[in-house]
């Protein structure tokens, strides 16, 4: 609302915006010392350093937006015949994240109603932005978040796991999250997870895994692995299987859309944002557009015209490439 206010005084996209970002500034210098307001005022200050402007002129000062509480979204979803799914990133969904006493007193209060276990979340996490699925009403009675051992059977997994230093049984992931691995299957599997990342492996192929380190490993052992996983945020998952090079090859290739698209970019040094794998925007400066434009798996990797000696390994780490 502060920022709206100045922001009317501009005359142009480009004014009102930077009125309203003074605006921030104004609030962060001359609010109380340790007053709530201050600290909320440096912590926009921060997000605005980090983001373009298209972003907060979406975010702050679009004509129609008007926030409200997670339950009355869902009532007003399901005015229009809709229900309530999950969360686009699931693993914010599951209880299990916020430690067992606490879960069980959400149970306690909730039950099973899931809208009201993510209102309560809501407010224990300051949440202040979703990406809420839903579904038609009708198919809400065969909505199951107890998911059965052959869904987790069916799927497809991606996983990087780095262990941390001075410990033996706990590991860094790929999205940051942490995860206690204590045995010796366990381990295993998440090295095999990491050898083949950013591509994925079936749960076939990772319960042989697991049975090569320990024949007693049983296919409800490793779902119940894989479910902990996933609610820890250490896992993706895919319907269908996904293939990328986890390794530079002899002849590096990338797709023909982050050719074209690295071809357009290349010697313009600008940030261009390629497509990996996962349909995920990767943003590389110009050096590597350079480079990726190349990558057509007909030339070698010493054939390359590579004046500034790009590594290519983090197009691999990031999924970009196909071999």
């Amino acid at each position: 609302d502060a920022m709206r206010y100045r922001a009317a005084k501009g005359d142009t996209p480009e004014a009102a915006l930077s009125m309203a970002k003074g605006m921030v500034d104004f609030l962060a210098t001359n609010a109380a010392n340790g007053s709530p307001l201050k600290q909320h005022m440096q912590e926009q200050q921060t997000l605005m350093g980090t983001v373009g402007d298209y972003y907060l002129q979406h975010e702050f000062l679009e004509i129609y937006n008007e926030p409200c509480y997670f339950e009355t979204f869902v009532n007003r979803a399901r005015e229009q015949g809709l229900a309530y799914l999950s969360e686009a990133e699931v693993n914010t969904i599951y209880l299990s994240n916020l430690g067992g006493e606490l879960a069980q007193q959400l149970l306690n209060e909730c039950g099973n109603d899931q809208v009201a276990i993510e209102q309560y979340m809501d407010y224990l996490r300051n949440r202040a932005f979703r990406q809420t699925l839903l579904v038609h009403d009708s198919r809400k009675p065969s909505i199951r978040y107890n998911t059965p051992l052959n869904t987790w059977m069916a799927l497809h997994y991606e996983g990087r796991y780095a262990l941390k230093p001075d410990t033996a049984h706990d590991f860094s992931t790929r999205s940051g999250a942490g995860a206690h691995l204590p045995l010796p299957w366990h381990k295993a599997v998440a090295s095999a997870l990491t050898a083949a990342s950013p591509a994925t492996l079936n749960a076939a192929t990772l319960l042989s895994v697991a049975q090569a380190c320990d024949t007693q490993v049983s296919m409800n052992d490793l779902c119940q692995m894989l479910s902990q996983q996933h609610q820890g945020n250490a896992l993706r998952i895919s319907c269908v299987a996904i293939d990328a090079a986890a390794a530079p090859s002899a002849k590096p290739q990338t797709d023909a859309f982050n050719v074209a698209h690295a071809q357009a970019f290349k010697n313009t040094y600008k940030q261009a944002q390629f497509v990996n794998c996962w349909h995920e925007h990767t943003k590389f400066f110009d050096p590597y557009a350079v480079v990726l434009a190349q990558c057509d798996g007909i030339k070698a990797d010493s054939d390359l015209d590579n004046p500034r000696k790009i590594e290519l390994q983090l197009a691999y780490q990031y999924g970009l490439m196909v071999a």
